[in-house]
């Protein structure tokens, strides 16, 4: 979070800002897209400076520097770019888990799975014991990270008593927006209970398919270890469009070069799931699709990510970097 990384004063957010805006006034006074909006023109003016300031500590802290969006060396400076002046479509709010569905077209709807919802509301208080059939479910936030309990239903008394506690502590306040992931603050904020994926888990696999201009250009596989109970691993493996491995590390999970484990095949029906996140994304500039893959199985669709890792990650050595910021990015 952006409370724990490294605090840029106001004075040297102002020094940024002015800086770049100088040399980029289009940044500024770019008309927005219909249905779409940008950072700048989502805060008010109250909240953009701290807004700004704690991006500028996210990154600083990850990459000890302060982003370059005049040069944009790296991957990261451009997800940066992104956050605060890139047109992203709003409605349906592409960040929320509940209303992802939406961007699956008509025609692809048979080809592709959504978890199944039971319950989902804008109060964190829990629906009657017999609203929902007895069974494990999960307990998930829509517009956040990370906040998700496994449950079983229905519920203790004391067990109610605490989700609708946890629930209400979720909702509070809204994920991302003090740090530029704005579209976290976009609708209604919800809480909803979902179908247990466990056993669908516990065989399959994760494709994060990047989608530029409505192509699919770049997509790494993350494969979940599990060591012992409570303590889940990911295994990534970074390929170019043309399904080739590329050698390098990521700061995210464990990645598969710098592993023991023998290098990944490329994912079963590959070409299909390129296609559907193809169609998911065609409306985006860059959006990464996730999908959920098992053997003999539709895939089921994961999170749409747009700004992946929160300008946070550093590939090396610098062949990675480059091979995957000209995918995104030229």
């Amino acid at each position: 979070m952006a409370g724990k990384d490294f605090k840029v004063s106001p004075s040297a957010t102002i020094d940024f800002l002015t800086t770049l805006l100088e040399a980029k006034p289009d940044l500024l006074y770019k008309p927005q897209g219909q249905g779409k909006c940008r950072g700048i023109d989502f805060y008010p003016t109250s909240m953009f400076m701290p807004a700004l300031s704690n991006a500028l500590g996210t990154f600083f802290t990850a990459h000890k520097r302060l982003p370059d969006l005049i040069n944009l060396p790296t991957t990261a400076d451009y997800f940066f770019k992104m956050k605060f002046f890139g047109e992203i479509p709003i409605a349906p709010n592409p960040a929320s888990k509940l209303d992802a569905q939406y961007y699956i077209p008509q025609s692809i709807k048979d080809d592709i799975k959504v978890p199944k919802r039971f319950w989902q509301s804008t109060q964190p208080c829990l629906p009657e014991d017999e609203e929902i059939p007895p069974g494990t479910y999960w307990l998930k936030l829509d517009l956040g990270n990370a906040s998700l309990r496994k449950i079983e239903w229905p519920p203790s008394k004391d067990e109610r008593s605490a989700l609708n506690t946890t629930a209400q502590g979720w909702m509070e306040s809204r994920y991302g927006v003090n740090w530029g992931e704005w579209w976290y603050g976009l609708g209604p904020q919800r809480i909803f209970i979902e179908e247990d994926l466990t056993d669908y888990l516990s065989t399959s696999s994760e494709v994060k398919i990047y989608v530029r201009q409505g192509k699919p250009v770049l997509y790494y596989t993350v494969q979940y270890l599990k060591k012992k109970v409570g303590n889940s691993k990911w295994l990534v493996n970074y390929f170019d469009a043309n399904h080739n491995l590329i050698p390098g590390y990521c700061s995210y999970g464990i990645n598969g070069a710098k592993s023991k484990m023998a290098p990944p095949a490329v994912p079963e029906n590959i070409e299909h799931y390129l296609a559907l996140a193809a169609e998911i994304g065609k409306d985006f500039d860059l959006l990464r699709v996730d999908l959920i893959t098992a053997q003999n199985d539709k895939p089921f669709l994961g999170e749409l990510t747009l700004c992946s890792g929160n300008a946070r990650f550093v590939f090396t050595p610098t062949e990675l970097e480059d091979t995957i910021r000209n995918s995104l990015f030229s």
